[in-house]
């Protein structure tokens, strides 16, 4: 995946079209310049299902290109701020990314990551692919999260990026010595590599490198969660009611007290909803629910097999189903491995000729 800020793609076609020859890649995006009234055909090429958000006055707009051979469909076009997304189906048959190009004006407010958030957040869907790219304008943002930065752009930007399970890859800087243009992968098993290339204008172009097959599946880590559940409401609530009069009084537009606001919240949160951890699990991966669910049977009944007779014959007849269970599914996962590598190969050898 490539993206390059053009700063005006039209008045730089042949450098564009000299980009993709030079790099072929799969997807490209990022800020255009360009206008509704400038058709597909005067600036992509032919090979590309190309989507666009344009801005409707001078400058910004974004745009993703998606080579024909892959699946590609328009997902949303935000209607307030820069964003476009598209699902591109992957390599193998059941893998879909969401690919989201986004342009963040420096002038624009914070609530663009809120919204973003709440576009793509995991909310049950942890183990989503997806790719931001996109040039943000935060020079100063601290992509690691480190707890101790709490203001309200950096809580915006780790609700989105730390809570949702994405890994920010650019490592250096995209225009002079600033960091600009930035990709956000999940999961992050699925990154393979990153690095600046020579750009159109004064930004680099970021060309990124990502495993499109199967085997960029999420490992499980331990993470902290909120539980909410749990929630010390009687001291939430003391809490909030102290702070109302400092955070009325406060705020000399509707932008300030809004961020006020969100500090207090996210402020309350910590002290009054307590976290847990969310272990690894102590299954193989490629463990189904049938095999989760005879490994338990089988742990209930050796746990009884000396207390009666029947549960020693009830133990060796489930031992037997979970061994066949199990070698089911790596018979299976070994052989659609081999498939997709000599479907890859048959490619590879099919472009070379």
């Amino acid at each position: 995946m490539l993206q390059v800020n053009f700063k005006s793609i039209y008045n730089n076609t042949l450098d564009f079209w000299n980009l993709i020859d030079a790099y072929n890649p799969d997807v490209i995006g990022t800020e255009s310049w360009l206008s509704e009234e400038i058709s597909k055909a005067k600036v992509f090429m032919a090979a590309y299902t190309t989507c666009r958000r344009h801005r409707h006055t001078r400058g910004g707009g974004v745009f993703v290109c998606v080579k024909n051979c892959f699946t590609c469909t328009e997902l949303w076009v935000d209607e307030v701020y820069e964003m476009i997304a598209v699902e591109v189906k992957g390599r193998g048959p059941k893998i879909t990314w969401e690919i989201v190009g986004i342009y963040r004006a420096p002038n624009k407010d914070k609530r663009l990551f809120e919204k973003l958030a709440d576009r793509t957040g995991c909310m049950g869907r942890t183990t989503k692919r997806s790719i931001f790219g996109g040039d943000l304008n935060l020079p100063y943002a601290d992509w690691n999260g480190r707890a101790e930065k709490r203001r309200v752009t950096q809580v915006f930007l780790s609700r989105l990026v730390w809570e949702n399970g994405y890994t920010q890859v650019v490592n250096s800087p995209t225009r002079g010595d600033a960091l600009l243009d930035i990709y956000l992968v999940r999961p992050k098993s699925a990154f393979t590599s990153c690095s600046n290339v020579q750009g159109i204008s004064d930004h680099c172009g970021v060309l990124l490198e990502v495993e499109w097959g199967e085997n960029c599946r999420e490992h499980q880590v331990e993470r902290l969660v909120p539980a909410y559940h749990k929630t010390n409401v009687t001291g939430l609530q003391s809490f909030l009611r102290g702070k109302f009069a400092s955070w009325a009084s406060n705020g000399s537009s509707v932008e300030e007290i809004w961020k006020c606001f969100k500090e207090i919240v996210f402020e309350s949160i910590g002290h009054f909803v307590p976290h847990k951890i969310l272990r690894k699990s102590p299954y193989p991966e490629y463990y189904n629910k049938e095999v989760k669910r005879l490994n338990v049977k089988v742990r209930r009944v050796y746990n009884k097999r000396k207390s009666r007779q029947r549960y020693q014959v009830e133990l060796k007849r489930l031992s037997k189903e979970l061994l066949a269970a199990k070698k089911k599914k790596l018979h299976r996962r070994h052989f659609c491995g081999q498939y997709y590598e000599m479907k890859a190969a048959a490619g590879l050898s099919s472009t070379s000729m």
